[in-house]
C-alpha cells in the first residue's frame, strides 16, 4: 500500500477522504468540488455536482465509506467517522481477495462500533471527564 500514516491522500479518492468530505457543509464541499474538478474527474465520484452530492449524502447517512482499488490496485478500504476537528476517520484496509472472503455487513458493523467507542472516548477527553479512565481504556488496546 502506498498510503500510510502521515502521507497526504488525494482529496476525492479513498474511503477516508470520502468520509471526511461527507462531514463538510454543503457550501464548503461545493467550493472544493469546483476548485478541484480535475481531481473529481479522475475519482470514483461523478463529475456532476448533483450526482456527487447525492453520493456524499448517502455516505453521510450510512456513516461509513468503502473504496475498492481507488488508491492502490487490489485493496479495499472501509472508513467510519470520528468526531474530531478537523474531521477524521477510523479506517481498515484489506486486500481485495481477503475482502471477498469476509462478510461485508459484519466488518462494516465492527468498524462502526469501534468508531463509536472511539467517539465516546474523544467526547470524554473533550469534556475533560475521567481522563484517567480514558487513558486506561486506551492503554488496554495497545499491543504489548
Amino acid at each position: 500500500m502506498s498510503y500510510s500514516r502521515g502521507r497526504r491522500m488525494p482529496l476525492f479518492l479513498g474511503a477516508p477522504s470520502k468520509l471526511i468530505l461527507a462531514s463538510l457543509p454543503k457550501a464548503k464541499l461545493r467550493r472544493l468540488f469546483e476548485e478541484n474538478i480535475e481531481q473529481v474527474q479522475s475519482s470514483a465520484f461523478s463529475p456532476d455536482w448533483e450526482t456527487l452530492y447525492a453520493e456524499i449524502k448517502m455516505i453521510r447517512r450510512n456513516g461509513y465509506a468503502i473504496s475498492k482499488s481507488e488508491l492502490d490496485q487490489g485493496y479495499v478500504g472501509i472508513s467510519a467517522a470520528l468526531a474530531t476537528n478537523p474531521p477524521g476517520s477510523l479506517s481498515m484496509i484489506f486486500s481485495a481477495s481477503r475482502f471477498e472472503l469476509i462478510n461485508e455487513k459484519l466488518i462494516v458493523n465492527i468498524i462502526l462500533k469501534a468508531a463509536s467507542k472511539a467517539n465516546d472516548l474523544i467526547l470524554q477527553m473533550k469534556n475533560d471527564e475521567n481522563l484517567v479512565d480514558w487513558f486506561n481504556e486506551i492503554t488496554k488496546l495497545a499491543p504489548r
